[in-house]
């Protein structure tokens, strides 16, 4: 099967999946197959993100860097779509780093290509904005997790809503994900692990 077919199903499958044969066909048409290996920049600040990305397999992480130091704000596993949404809208430059965590395939469809998309079928439209407002929530509730929940909460959390992060993930980058050190980190695990939490 057509590869590109084959990451836009499992993709679809999980969130679209009374989508049509012939919509995903018509997507297919403009994705872009690309892999990276581990360690390689997909973005970096002051580009412009006029791509969406299909992932079929590996991790991709979003970060940014203040003052030296590395801060995860997400972390993206296969089948999820990765941009960088503040850029890809207002067509401003990005603020944050794309990388592949380890070696990561992704199908990837232009600015441009989803916008014809969209003026053919508004299909495509309603399920983003259906898909967009899923990911408004879930970064609306990991940002007040990171003010308001402690440390042994957050872990709690992920490992209750994303055990891929904690599976797949260095433990250190777990740590920055979390909003902690890995030192923090180190502690709550070996708390959990004793009191069975």
């Amino acid at each position: 099967m057509d590869p590109r077919l084959s990451t836009l199903q499992k993709f679809y499958q999980k969130y679209w999946p009374d989508i049509k044969e012939s919509q995903y066909k018509s997507m297919a048409d403009y994705l872009t197959i690309q892999t990276f290996r581990k360690g390689q920049i997909l973005l970096s600040p002051k580009e412009v993100c006029d791509w969406i990305g299909f992932i079929d397999y590996g991790v991709v992480r979003m970060y940014t860097v203040a003052e030296g130091k590395e801060h995860i704000n997400q972390i993206y596993f296969k089948d999820q779509v990765v941009t960088d949404y503040s850029s890809y809208f207002t067509g401003n430059e990005s603020r944050i780093y794309l990388d592949a965590v380890k070696e990561t395939q992704i199908a990837i469809i232009k600015k441009e290509d989803i916008q014809k998309l969209i003026l053919n079928d508004t299909g495509y439209l309603n399920f983003m904005f259906e898909y967009l407002s899923m990911i408004y929530i879930n970064n609306f509730e990991r940002t007040v997790s990171l003010l308001l929940d402690s440390a042994e909460t957050r872990y709690l959390k992920v490992l209750s809503n994303r055990p891929e992060i904690v599976q797949e993930v260095p433990l250190y980058m777990v740590a920055s994900y979390l909003g902690i050190t890995p030192e923090a980190l180190s502690r709550v695990r070996n708390k959990i692990a004793h009191t069975g939490a």
